[in-house]
């Protein structure tokens, strides 16, 4: 009776956490309907505006021109054919500065005479409290997402295809292996020109995508004309991966963000994208390694199909499953980072929104402990989910291990 109590228990803490999970998902994608003084979607003069995922209007319109003409910059005091508005009027960019450093639950009035709360108080400039610790959520999801997104592309796919390589001893043409590395020396140029200008014109994204494109074709087609090679793989991956280990993450960032001077969500989520390569990179090669000795895999080589074909249908799939729990820690220790980041200040600007920013503005005033607490309970919700997902994620994925041991 007592196991089966435990049990019950620990089945309700995973059932806790995912649904915490669905929440932190749930207002990262609808943060603006439910805080924000722009309207969800509006029909104004029978033009048609949605502000779900931004503030920016587009122009020219009639809504950007009488928004400041008519409406003083205020979208409430404009009159909509059709309106949608956010459930609390409150966003963290309008200024409210004879409100400044306002604790939770204080009653305060608007010019126009209406009264108003800030639920978690408000910041060294009157901005809402609640309302950016919302839309810190999002851009702290969003952010962990791009990372998780350039890391799969830098980190995981190449290891896997280059173990894979390595692994079924495979010869290709010494035509194949120059074309590939022309290839990469043509993107180590292309990521130089975006450091130094921190901007890729569409000339050269589409001469990047017909490049690329014309590689893979040419070195496809003669990976077996003429003398055929094979590439120490494995040594070159191992090579680079202590190279890329034994530099501190948080001076390669510091470094990035010198460079970048206020990076954006994607540009930042690129930074750190490449910053936890290795780490995908290192579990890629192990999991293809593992997965590589099965013995249907063995056998559907031993059937002629294809390497691609076992690649796509076999290895990365079972691969991608086994790196589910290594994202979700990935995610926990991106948003620290990110929050780590905006404390210390670095690469943001004032105006940036985010539950790091908000721990950097209570350094100015102490006694602001609602400026503490609130982003530091948020940073441990997101931090604990994804960290109670991962375990949950890596303890299920040994048993299925055992299971089929």
């Amino acid at each position: 009776m007592m196991k089966l109590n435990v049990f019950h228990q620990l089945k309700k803490v995973n059932y806790f956490w995912q649904w915490s999970l669905v929440l932190i998902l749930v207002l990262c994608l609808f943060a603006r309907m439910i805080t924000g003084v722009s309207p969800i979607l509006c029909k104004y003069k029978g033009e048609w505006h949605s502000f779900i995922s931004s503030n920016k209007i587009k122009t020219p319109s009639k809504l950007s021109q009488d928004l400041n003409s008519i409406g003083s910059g205020s979208f409430r005091k404009l009159n909509y054919e059709f309106v949608i508005w956010p459930f609390i009027s409150r966003d963290p960019y309008t200024l409210h500065l004879e409100n400044n450093w306002k604790p939770p639950m204080t009653k305060c009035s608007e010019p126009s005479g209406k009264d108003f709360y800030f639920i978690f108080g408000s910041g060294d400039t009157g901005r809402d409290v609640f309302s950016a610790c919302l839309y810190g959520i999002q851009k702290a999801i969003i952010l962990s997402f791009y990372g998780i997104f350039f890391a799969l592309i830098f980190g995981l796919f190449p290891s896997v295809l280059l173990s894979y390589i390595f692994i079924t001893k495979k010869k290709y043409s010494i035509f194949s292996w120059l074309s590939l590395i022309v290839l990469f020396m043509f993107y180590f140029y292309v990521l130089t020109i975006f450091f130094e200008y921190q901007y890729i014109s569409s000339n050269l994204q589409l001469i990047s995508i017909f490049i690329t494109i014309i590689t893979i074709v040419f070195s496809y087609t003669l990976r077996y004309k003429g003398k055929c090679i094979s590439f120490p793989i494995d040594n070159f991956l191992l090579a680079s991966l202590i190279l890329l280990q034994s530099i501190p993450a948080m001076v390669l960032l510091l470094l990035f963000c010198q460079i970048f001077n206020k990076p954006n969500s994607l540009e930042l989520g690129l930074l750190i994208g490449l910053l936890y390569s290795p780490i995908f990179i290192k579990y890629g090669r192990y999991f293809t390694w593992q997965r590589s000795s099965e013995a249907y895999l063995l056998s559907e080589v031993a059937l002629g199909k294809s390497s691609a074909h076992i690649l796509v249908k076999s290895i990365i799939p079972k691969v991608l499953r086994d790196m589910f729990p290594i994202i979700a820690f990935a995610i926990c220790n991106m948003i620290l980072l990110e929050a780590s980041i905006r404390f210390l200040g670095i690469g943001s600007s004032i105006e940036e929104v985010s539950l790091g920013s908000l721990l950097f503005q209570s350094r100015s005033y102490i006694q602001a402990w609602w400026m503490i607490v609130f982003p530091g309970i948020f940073i441990y919700w997101l931090t604990s989910t994804f960290y109670r997902m991962g375990e949950y994620l890596s303890h299920n994925s040994v048993i299925k291990n055992d299971h089929l041991l």
